[in-house]
């Protein structure tokens, strides 16, 4: 099924392009950037489609031959020569939701009937995954899992071996990928519901989340997709804040099935907005599969399908394209 360009679409482009949602100053005008990924720093780079590789590596996936400090030293380098022609490269924490209902409900009826049917419906009248499905039980645990790694890195006895914390947050707007964030990195790098000032690490930044309309994901047709008014999504993580020009109402979601062709455009635009805005070299988003999925199309990655609760670090490099 092939994705009009109603006026939703262009505001939404119009919308990527010229947002500022980051909280750093704007660059103008703002620039046309390629994405690569730099491989060799992590075991996801090279790995092959289909490959049985853990949601959650114990060091993050870092590859064998490389510690942290020297990634960080690297990232360092590669920043201050600029690749010869302008490049700026990233750390980014990519992380997927936790398991949501609706990826119970996929599981239990099989993706051929869930397409064609469920995904349309709001529940089955025991289980409710739209509209914005929900973290299960399960999908909180596998937040936790990636709160402890983080905790376990960072106690570790040396610097050397600790990972860099990231310096921006991004999340999808969508409520399991928001939690996921939140859980994640509460008590680490902002308060959060179940924590106390004085309970964030020491030493740490304090990062204010950005919701961020570009990072949600695949929408139309499936309920799940489908996002809250942005009032109630300030209610839910009111810790966090929206990107400049977030939209009140949901004004993206259709009946109709955004194409991946069209997701590979609003995610090139969407990380053009972030290198533009955000001078940050660490940063953390936290989406879904399908944003996921794209990112690696993107940039050149390995196409690895993330499992629920993934967290897979990737070095990005952004190239200025001339106009």
């Amino acid at each position: 099924m092939q994705l009009h360009l109603t006026p939703t679409f262009l505001s939404l482009v119009t919308f990527v392009l010229a947002a500022s949602g980051s909280p750093l100053t704007s660059r103008s005008p703002p620039r046309s950037w390629k994405f690569s990924t730099v491989p060799d720093f992590f075991i996801y780079d090279a790995a092959a489609a289909g490959s049985s590789l853990p949601a959650i590596d114990g060091n993050f996936g870092l590859a064998p031959n490389v510690t942290w400090a020297s990634l960080r030293s690297k990232l360092d380098e590669l920043n201050r020569a600029g690749g010869g022609d302008g490049s700026a490269y990233k750390l980014v924490y990519a992380g997927r939701h936790g398991e949501g209902y609706h990826n119970v409900a996929e599981a239990y009826y099989g993706t051929a009937a869930w397409d064609e049917h469920w995904s349309k419906l709001n529940g089955n009248g025991t289980s409710t995954w739209g509209p914005d499905a929900l973290l299960t039980p399960t999908g909180i645990d596998q937040a936790r899992s990636v709160h402890a790694a983080w905790l376990a890195i960072l106690s570790r006895p040396s610097e050397q071996d600790r990972a860099p914390l990231p310096r921006s947050l991004y999340s999808s707007p969508m409520t399991r990928s928001t939690k996921t964030l939140e859980i994640t990195y509460a008590g680490i790098l902002f308060d959060g519901p179940n924590h106390k000032d004085d309970e964030k690490i020491k030493g740490t930044k304090r990062v204010k989340p950005v919701i961020k309309e570009g990072f949600r994901e695949v929408y139309g047709e499936h309920t799940c997709d489908k996002r809250r008014t942005k009032s109630e999504i300030h209610k839910i993580v009111p810790e966090f804040r929206f990107e400049h020009g977030f939209a009140k109402d949901d004004e993206l979601w259709t009946t109709e099935r955004e194409t991946n062709d069209h997701v590979d455009e609003r995610i090139q635009a969407t990380l053009a907005q972030v290198w533009n805005d955000d001078d940050h070299d660490v940063i953390g988003i936290t989406s879904h599969s399908g944003v996921m999925q794209s990112l690696f199309r993107v940039t050149g990655h390995s196409r690895i399908k993330p499992a629920t609760g993934a967290f897979i670090p990737l070095v990005i490099r952004g190239t200025p394209v001339d106009a």
